[in-house]
């Protein structure tokens, strides 16, 4: 469907001739349609976008603006995935090589340079901050806030990748529904949390909420569904919009990392380290959010009962691509290094 680069570019200019003009917060770019206007700052939320904004505003071109943003963009999700690996395996070694195979993925190339999917990027720095703090909040009893910063970013970036971001996180609350029965208090928390968020976001999503039912002027057949846009094995492995070769080739890895890791410890009749039990849950996950854009029958019954959330199910490569980096630096993490290959490493 081609490059939303003309859309993106003019949400930025936009943005800054309404500052410029003393609009904000700015929820109608007045410079599209013709100068009409369009209001996609009341479904499509702009926060990310008024830093580029104000590049322009001090004096630098559109294109020098955007290349600093999507520096910064690719930047962010480095951290994001870095610093996250390192809070779950406790060791740099995992979390270099985890940030370095997310970056250098398919997902995070082709939506910077190749859709221009400046939503998708943006809220995949911030789905990698919620996916961790699910994880930690659960495995290892810690405080909600990770979680809570995470679904706050993704409200304010893109709402398809909290979405996403959410089922991931049921999934993962679905293999610790045990802990959550011995100990309930966590599910207190959790409600607060989704409380807390819901808050701190209103902004956003009580505009568009109104306006959606507001609206007169509605559509009532989507311009694509998932069911038309089914991925193949090669489209996933080789195409633009797949899971690409590096995070495919980590999928493997870690499937055979598991496999031997939980083999010997059953030989030893030892109990699953949590450092293995991150590796196989993340890696199950991975495997699920790789494997379904290429299954038709799932889109289908959703499209046949009028349901159309996401439009292209290769979407779900990037919380794919974050899963299976996650479990690669948990894998890399297990393996007994010198101290010198480590310093290789970080270098």
């Amino acid at each position: 469907y081609g490059s939303d680069q003309p859309y993106h570019l003019m949400r930025i200019y936009s943005l800054a001739n309404s500052i410029q003009n003393g609009i904000f917060p700015v929820k109608v770019h007045a410079l599209s349609c013709y100068g009409y206007g369009y209001a996609s700052g009341f479904f499509y939320s702009d926060a990310l976008l008024y830093f580029p904004a104000i590049l322009i505003i001090s004096g630098c071109s559109l294109t020098t603006a955007y290349k600093i943003f999507a520096f910064l963009l690719l930047s962010l999700n480095y951290a994001a995935m870095l610093f996250s690996v390192k809070r779950i395996t406790n060791k740099w070694s995992g979390a270099v090589f985890a940030a370095s195979l997310y970056i250098s993925g398919t997902s995070v190339i082709q939506s910077l340079y190749v859709d221009f999917a400046i939503g998708s990027i943006c809220g995949s720095i911030f789905m990698i901050i919620a996916i961790a703090g699910m994880y930690l909040f659960l495995a290892r009893d810690e405080s909600p806030l990770t979680l809570i910063l995470g679904f706050t970013g993704l409200f304010y970036t893109h709402t398809i990748s909290a979405i996403l971001t959410f089922t991931v996180c049921v999934l993962i609350l679905l293999f610790h529904i045990n802990y959550i029965k011995c100990k309930p208090y966590k599910l207190i928390q959790l409600i607060f949390s989704v409380i807390l968020v819901l808050t701190i976001s209103a902004s956003y999503w009580l505009p568009m909420l109104e306006q959606m039912k507001a609206q007169r002027l509605k559509y009532l057949t989507p311009w694509t569904t998932e069911s038309d846009n089914i991925s193949n094995l090669h489209a996933a492995l080789f195409g633009t919009r797949g899971i690409g070769l590096f995070i495919f080739g980590a999928l493997v890895f870690c499937f055979f990392t598991s496999l031997f890791l939980i083999s010997r410890s059953l030989q030893k009749k030892k109990s699953l380290t949590e450092n293995l039990y991150c590796i196989s849950v993340f890696t199950f996950l991975g495997g699920i959010y790789c494997f379904l854009p290429m299954l038709a029958t799932p889109w289908q019954l959703l499209n046949s009962h009028g349901m159309t959330l996401i439009q292209f199910p290769y979407r779900l490569y990037f919380p794919a691509a974050i899963l299976v980096a996650f479990a690669f630096g948990c894998a890399v993490s297990e393996i007994k290094l010198q101290p010198y290959n480590h310093k290789l490493m970080l270098v």
